[in-house]
């Protein structure tokens, strides 16, 4: 296992003089994951969906398979403690308090989606819930006092596949059972396999894990990788080379104690529904509303 380990790690971040940037901060899981309590316990994060600009919250669908009245969920950022009230969180709201959204939650064959709370049949085994937070404008307070740029990345394309062997790490609020803590842990494991849309890799996790994002290490572009090949200089900042990002949403344990499985991230166009204008337009209202809502409820120093 040491050597597959050491093997793995050959292929590094993509060749730059500034390679720490591609390195995940802190700062960014603080911003980014969640502890999920109330209805039901798990994990939760925001995430920056690179193709659009937009940012939407991501967990597993099973997590809200009692209600999807949001305002019953409370989340709690940057809880490295994991302590219920969330008294040191960098910030505490509950998920409709992110809203409006556009997306889905996926769970036992069905899709709900957002707006109009309506159904339709989903591919079975998949587990998710893809919540975007429409409505946003340069002026928009929701997700404040987290910071934007610190927030974690939603990889696309080929950095979604399975990658034989590739070491994989996931940021969660575990320990349900263990009263009323559930601190920030890590883990890492390797990819193992893919079956019907589940990512499958051999890593420790816990009751509570379920949502926790994936983040998996590199993915060289083919020109990089050719280049490599020939031994040949590569780009240095190549902006189609993937590191670092999120990959997929840890949802079940396959085997007991041995292989655990995440929901794969390759349908997510087909998790956000397109929308006519006036649906829109109702969503930019509601969000209009709920910002003025929330300055009116800021010091008047503040607002």
């Amino acid at each position: 296992l040491k050597e597959e380990f050491e093997q793995c790690l050959t292929d590094g971040v993509p060749d730059s003089s500034k390679q720490a940037r591609s390195l995940i901060k802190f700062e960014s899981i603080l911003h980014s994951v969640c502890m999920i309590s109330g209805e039901s316990n798990g994990t939760g994060f925001l995430v920056k969906l690179t193709q659009s600009g937009e940012i939407a919250f991501m967990s597993a669908g099973h997590c809200f398979k009692k209600s999807h009245d949001f305002s019953k969920y409370t989340l709690t950022f940057g809880n490295i403690g994991g302590d219920s009230d969330g008294k040191y969180a960098i910030k505490k709201c509950t998920l409709d308090e992110l809203g409006p959204f556009k997306g889905s939650i996926g769970y036992n064959g069905t899709r709900q989606f957002f707006p109009g709370n309506y159904r339709c049949k989903g591919e079975s085994g998949e587990d998710y819930c893809l919540l975007v937070l429409s409505g946003m404008t340069l002026e928009d307070t929701r997700i404040e006092p987290l910071n934007v740029e610190n927030l974690l990345e939603c990889g696309h394309g080929d950095y979604l596949n399975y990658q034989p062997h590739e070491v994989v790490t996931i940021f969660g609020h575990p320990g349900q059972d263990e009263g009323t803590h559930r601190p920030l842990r890590v883990c890492w494991g390797k990819e193992k396999r893919s079956k019907n849309g589940i990512l499958e890799y051999k890593m420790d996790t816990l009751p509570g894990n379920s949502g926790s994002p994936i983040i998996a290490r590199v993915s060289k572009c083919l020109s990089c990788k050719l280049a490599e090949m020939k031994k040949e200089k590569r780009k240095v900042d190549c902006k189609r080379c993937q590191a670092y990002k999120v990959k997929a949403i840890h949802v079940r344990e396959v085997e007991e104690g041995k292989i655990n499985g995440g929901q794969m991230l390759l349908n997510m166009k087909k998790w956000i529904p397109i929308l006519k204008r006036k649906e829109e337009e109702e969503i930019k209202n509601d969000a209009r509303e709920r910002e003025a809502n929330r300055r009116r409820k800021l010091p008047q120093s503040m607002a």
